[in-house]
C-alpha cells in the first residue's frame, strides 16, 4: 500500500469517501488555497499477538468502515491512551 493512500485512509471519513464516490470535480473550484499538510508521527512496526477471534472481529469492522485492520488498531489504541490520559488528569 503506497504512502498516499495510507495517509488519504487515517484521514477520511465514511461520508467524505460517499461525497467524493458520487461527486463530479469537473465543475469544482479546485485552485489551491495555501493547503498545510501536517507532518505524521514517526511510527514504530510492533509486533501484537491477539486472539483470532478478536482479529476477525477488527477485519470485520475494518472492512465495514473501509479502511485497513491495521489502522483500525491504531486507531483504536490512540483512542484508549486519550480516555487513559484524560482519566489520569484529573
Amino acid at each position: 500500500m503506497g504512502m498516499h493512500k495510507d495517509i488519504m485512509d487515517d484521514d477520511i471519513t465514511k461520508e467524505e469517501r460517499e461525497f467524493w464516490d458520487t461527486h463530479d470535480t469537473s465543475e469544482m473550484d479546485l485552485t489551491p488555497v495555501g493547503v498545510v499538510f501536517k507532518r505524521r508521527s514517526p511510527m514504530k512496526s510492533v509486533s501484537l499477538r491477539l486472539p483470532e477471534s478478536d482479529l476477525k472481529k477488527i477485519k470485520k469492522l475494518a472492512q465495514k468502515y473501509g479502511i485497513p485492520y491495521t489502522n483500525l488498531i491504531r486507531n483504536m489504541i490512540k483512542r484508549e491512551l486519550q480516555i487513559l490520559e484524560k482519566t489520569e488528569a484529573k
